[in-house]
């Protein structure tokens, strides 16, 4: 089965390096973006007291294909977009 899927040239920001939790290097690394999707989950109501009613947290990620052939979802922030040349 063959799937030709045209992705547009993108890079995506990959953490390289952490120290004690924290992110201290990061690179841009070349991939394909297939699209963007709204990710979603509930969050159950606290069980404290007075804590929070619940609810649910939302927010865009990305599905990218590294050139290792390996897809991904990334937050949307981490995508840079490349800009095409006209042969493309």
């Amino acid at each position: 089965m063959k799937a030709d899927i045209q992705l547009l040239p993108c890079e995506i920001e990959v953490v390289t390096k952490r120290e004690h939790g924290f992110v201290k290097e990061t690179e841009w690394v070349k991939a394909g973006l297939y699209d963007f999707f709204q990710f979603s989950k509930p969050i159950p109501p606290s069980l404290i007291k007075g804590g929070h009613s619940g609810g649910v947290i939302a927010y865009p990620i990305a599905v990218v294909r590294l050139e290792s052939g390996e897809f991904k979802t990334v937050n949307a922030n981490e995508v840079r977009m490349k800009p095409q040349e006209d042969g493309e």
